[in-house]
């Protein structure tokens, strides 16, 4: 009589709990640091959307003929756009027309001067805007944006950057 050996070409269930604890082990000691990553991405998000919002305000503001601005309320952490409508400025609607925030854990400081009690920028018909600088300030993060100059754009300054 012939006997057949039978060979198993597949894991055990010992096998397999194994390698998921291992996996498990090794996510388990990256998610700390993988949340302070997240965390400092906040800032980030926060800083690069506001620097959207001013290029988007300012070439608004050359293509209407007409002034925009945007008004910071830094105990809130929020910012929102506005357009000159005879004397005064009223919100925009639309997808850009709503208020933005800085998220869980940021804080916006800046020394823009206050107007009618609100820190604005304002951007004008001819492409010039308010010089100043905003912090954005997070747990694991400080992301500065500036705008040196009347004609310059608001941009995100480098640690370590020289300005003029």
């Amino acid at each position: 009589m012939i006997s057949r050996v039978s060979t198993s070409s597949g894991y055990t269930l010992l096998e397999l709990v194994l390698v998921l604890a291992i996996i498990a082990t090794a996510l388990a000691s990256v998610a700390p640091s993988f949340t302070g990553f997240l965390k400092g991405r906040k800032t980030d998000e926060a800083a690069m959307r506001f620097v959207a919002l001013t290029h988007w305000a300012r070439s608004q503001a050359i293509s209407d003929g007409t002034s925009y601005q945007i008004t910071l309320d830094t105990q809130a952490g929020k910012w929102w756009v506005s357009v000159e409508d005879d004397d005064s400025f009223t919100d925009i609607t639309g997808p850009i027309g709503r208020v933005y925030t800085a998220g869980e854990g940021v804080q916006i400081e800046t020394g823009i001067p206050l107007v009618d009690g609100k820190r604005v920028i304002t951007f004008d018909a001819y492409g010039r805007s308010d010089v100043g600088v905003v912090h954005f300030v997070g747990a694991n993060s400080d992301i500065e944006v500036a705008c040196d100059a009347p004609v310059d754009e608001f941009h995100v300054v480098k640690t370590g950057e020289a300005r003029p």
